[in-house]
């Protein structure tokens, strides 16, 4: 069964920085990278950000920590 999939990365604002996954996945195991890069292009500076992660009725956010 497949099911729509967001991965989304959050500023500590709430403010959108990036978007990883949007789209629809069969059931199974996957893995993605965040490089540190924005929806612009641009270099995210160093600091603590939130991933939220959707899929189907599941939703979970996660604290990270980007190191440059």
């Amino acid at each position: 069964e497949e099911s729509e999939v967001r991965i989304k990365i959050f500023n500590m604002l709430g403010q959108h920085v990036a978007t990883l996954i949007d789209q629809k996945k069969a059931a199974g195991y996957y893995t993605t990278k965040w490089n540190g890069v924005d929806a612009n292009g641009n270099h995210a500076g160093a600091g603590l950000y939130l991933c939220r992660i959707s899929a189907g009725n599941f939703a979970k956010t996660i604290k990270m920590l980007l190191v440059m």
